[in-house]
């Protein structure tokens, strides 16, 4: 149905949009003196229908990464490359372009969440020698609110080379899945840029807000990042292990059909629905145990002896 401009309806429609989209930028913006080859719009689509979008300290990930890039190749890089002469030009232009290629690593990332997901999106970027043979696809993750079982904060310790150069300057927010291995191990766990998993963040801006909104998703409310009130979204629906959904949001799957039946959606269990859906219930229960006792077997009477001797 298209609604005419100055229908109230549509006017309800746009605020409610403007009201979604509020706080989440059209395009990101670079530090000065610093120059990024990614795209900066923003990825988020209305379908998305997200809630919030987090922010990373870009500057502070690019220059920590550009860091450890140089101290890890002027330690072991360039010396394993003087050994093997060959690979000396490319270790060379890695320790070159480490600054630009931290940069667009920071630049590319972006984080969201709705009522129901977590996206997670890493856009296109140049690496290694800026060559188009090693550019790093777009990736992007989705992973269900209700799937979520832990989000562990790491705050930067130690140092990130050789256990003496580069000091860790950025918190670490891991998620960790039901169905998943837990948390990344080894390279991924050392490194976000390593880890396919995506579920490895680092440089967040605020990744405590990050973990009370998704820990609060799972209860069915949001938190305003405006301290007010908290705001009731509804609890996200149930998934399995291959994100179906099972059933409308807060129920099971096996009220999604009485829902349905009742009004179409799961408003209809608020109020005065509720006990509509109850009697519904009630009406099938009994009708299955009407069909159940139709179905019972009348006990057999023995048979004669002599009818028993001779079945034998």
């Amino acid at each position: 149905q298209v609604l005419a401009p100055g229908h109230p309806s549509s006017f309800h429609f746009q605020m409610e949009a403007q009201a979604l989209t509020a706080g989440i930028e059209p395009s990101r913006k670079v530090a000065a003196g610093m120059h990024v080859a990614v795209d900066l719009e923003s990825p988020w689509l209305a379908a998305d229908e997200v809630l919030e979008e987090f922010e990373f300290d870009n500057e502070l990930t690019a220059r920590f990464h550009t860091s450890r890039k140089r101290a890890e190749m002027l330690l072991s890089g360039l010396p394993s490359a003087l050994c093997f002469p060959p690979i000396l030009p490319m270790a060379v232009g890695e320790l070159f372009y480490a600054r630009a290629n931290a940069a667009d690593f920071a630049y590319s990332r972006w984080l969201a969440v709705s009522k129901e997901n977590i996206y997670i999106l890493r856009k296109k970027r140049r690496s290694s020698l800026r060559c188009s043979c090693f550019d790093v696809a777009e990736t992007k993750k989705i992973i269900p609110i209700n799937n979520v079982q832990d989000v562990m904060l790491t705050e930067p310790a130690a140092y990130a080379v050789c256990g003496c150069c580069v000091p860790n300057v950025l918190t670490r927010v891991q998620i960790s899945t039901a169905g998943g291995n837990g948390f990344p191990s080894g390279e991924a766990a050392a490194d976000p840029r390593a880890d396919p998993s995506l579920g490895l963040l680092e440089g967040m801006v605020d990744p405590q807000r990050f973990r009370l909104v998704v820990l609060s998703l799972k209860k069915g409310v949001y938190p305003p990042p405006n301290g007010s009130a908290l705001k009731v979204v509804g609890a996200p629906p149930a998934v399995d292990a291959l994100g179906r959904t099972l059933g409308v949001a807060g129920l099971p799957a096996q009220a999604t059909a009485v829902v349905a039946a009742a009004d179409g959606s799961a408003a209809s269990c608020s109020g005065g629905g509720a006990e509509a859906l109850l009697s519904q219930i009630l009406a099938a229960l009994s009708s299955i145990d009407s069909k159940l006792d139709g179905m019972r077997l009348e006990p057999r009477a023995p048979a004669p002896p002599l009818q028993m001797a001779r079945d034998e």
